[in-house]
């Protein structure tokens, strides 16, 4: 088969993906301008040009326009899956569950919910927005925002550049594959290393959150506007947002406070040593592991005073691995692990 007639094949499949694509009437214009154009490129062998517009395509196909997930309206099972998901933080999930209830009321139409938990890092931020996505039956994209400082990781860069590129909203949307996910926009209070930017970059980032205009969200890439209207974002800061900031008009903050030392007991007995014991391949192997009343004050915070859960997470994880290791060595499979023996699993 010669070169030219393998370009043919793939423009004619990707032609043929389009015919039972739904887009936006101005979109479904543009794309068949743009098949049109894919052939007289190939008939003139402009393989570069080809290739630019294939992958202005390509996104366009993949791009969930009207696609989405049906949400799970039940008050009881958002509830239990909250309450299964995460220990306490009640105020989050009163106000998850007020939001199902408006959708249910709105037949999924409510709108204006812009959730940002404020808390120290392993607080669980994160968590629990993947525990809200879950709540509701939708997909959950994570999307860093401690580096960015380029409006066009906002605006995506234009499709007639050479290093055109979409926003990494626009990535987070192709990834859920749907129009209605949760998307967790992580850690904003270090957008631009120092507080959110100002300008451009913050009118973009507003633009984003506020459900009176970000049904017409423009990507530079995309070259048309795209609707976020349907999307529940949800922020994460470590630290409380100036006053100044004009963000503060567009979201609800929610501060998460520390753990004391009985919650992170708690929390490690009925969450973390199940989650690593799965991790360890402990749980699949019937492999047993009891943790004695007497070491927990030498690892919940082994070093210095934690606020959140992280260091315990990864000394109950240290242990587990190290049992997992001394399972294979022996083929024992009941543990107790206990202050007089701690120092056999991690390093003191």
């Amino acid at each position: 088969m010669s070169e030219t007639a393998t370009i043919q094949s793939t423009a004619e499949k990707l032609a043929q993906q389009f015919q039972g694509k739904r887009l936006p009437a101005d979109v479904a214009d543009e794309v068949k301008r743009s098949l049109r154009r894919m052939a007289l490129l190939e008939h003139a062998h402009e393989l570069d040009k080809m290739d630019t517009l294939g992958r202005w395509l390509d996104w366009i196909y993949h791009l969930p326009w009207y696609e989405e997930s049906k949400d799970n309206l039940s008050l009881e099972d958002a509830r239990k899956i909250l309450d299964e998901g995460h220990y306490g933080m009640e105020k989050i999930k009163e106000r998850v569950l007020d939001f199902i209830a408006a959708q249910k009321l709105t037949a999924g139409k409510a709108k204006g919910m812009v959730l940002c938990f404020v808390g120290p890092p392993g607080t669980g931020k994160t968590t629990i927005s993947k525990i809200i996505a879950e709540a509701l039956g939708r997909k959950f994209v994570r999307i860093s925002m401690a580096s960015l400082g380029d409006v066009s990781q906002i605006r995506g860069k234009s499709r007639f550049q050479p290093d055109a590129e979409p926003s990494l909203i626009i990535k987070g949307m192709r990834r859920a594959g749907v129009r209605n996910p949760v998307i967790c926009l992580d850690e904003i209070d270090k957008v631009g290393g120092g507080g959110l930017l100002g300008g451009e970059t913050m009118a973009a980032f507003l633009e984003i959150l506020d459900p009176e205009q970000n049904s017409t969200f423009s990507d530079h890439f995309v070259d048309y506007p795209y609707d976020l209207s349907h999307v529940l974002f949800i922020g994460t800061a470590n630290k409380l947002l100036g006053a100044e900031s004009p963000i503060l008009d567009r979201i609800e903050l929610i501060s998460l406070p520390d753990y004391n030392r009985e919650d992170k007991k708690y929390i490690t007995q009925t969450f973390v040593i199940p989650q690593k014991m799965k991790e360890a391949g402990l749980t699949q192997n019937g492999v047993s592991v009891t943790f004695a009343d007497d070491i927990w004050s030498k690892i919940l915070d082994p070093y210095k005073w934690d606020s959140g859960m992280r260091t315990t997470q990864h000394t109950i994880g240290e242990i587990l691995f190290r049992v997992a290791r001394q399972v294979i060595s022996t083929g024992q499979k009941e543990y107790t692990i206990s202050a007089a023996n701690l120092k056999d699993y991690i390093l003191l």
